[in-house]
């Protein structure tokens, strides 16, 4: 029986025993040594890639969190800034709330003419709309008893 060149060899010529079985052996078994640690790393390599996701997704919320806060505190920071200004602009030297007391204090009456302090019955009260009057009730430093 002839061979033909383009046909595999017969399996005849990796027999146990045989001088081919005795060299790919070691091959054969470093192969296979090579994907278990393939194989090894490949589960390795998906481990890592899910924690990395999982951190990533906690890094992305945290962010997240993060960002909202800094534009809380902008907001913040520059409704702080305003309030101080109009604070300033009603209370300063000359400014609104002293010339509106510098007045109160001036109170002409249209039908005797006689001039009285009004800071004493008009109580002024500075909130998030504006200044605004209230009539002033004084706090009695005790209180009277029911009567029976």
């Amino acid at each position: 029986m002839r061979s033909h060149p383009s046909l595999p060899p017969q399996l005849s010529a990796f027999s146990p025993g045989s001088t081919a079985n005795e060299t790919i052996s070691p091959l054969l078994a470093q192969i296979h040594e090579l994907e278990q640690v393939v194989e090894h790393l490949q589960s390795q390599l998906s481990d890592a890639n899910v924690q990395i996701d999982t951190k990533l997704d906690k890094l992305e919320a945290a962010g997240s969190g993060t960002i909202s806060l800094a534009r809380q505190l902008s907001t913040a920071q520059s409704r702080i800034a305003q309030l101080e200004g109009d604070l300033e602009r009603l209370l300063g030297e000359g400014g609104s709330l002293e010339r509106v007391r510098g007045r109160l204090a001036k109170v002409h009456c249209p039908e005797c003419q006689a001039t009285f302090d009004a800071n004493k019955t008009v109580q002024l009260r500075v909130d998030r709309d504006g200044v605004s009057f209230a009539e002033y009730v004084p706090v009695p430093s005790r209180l009277s008893p029911l009567p029976s």
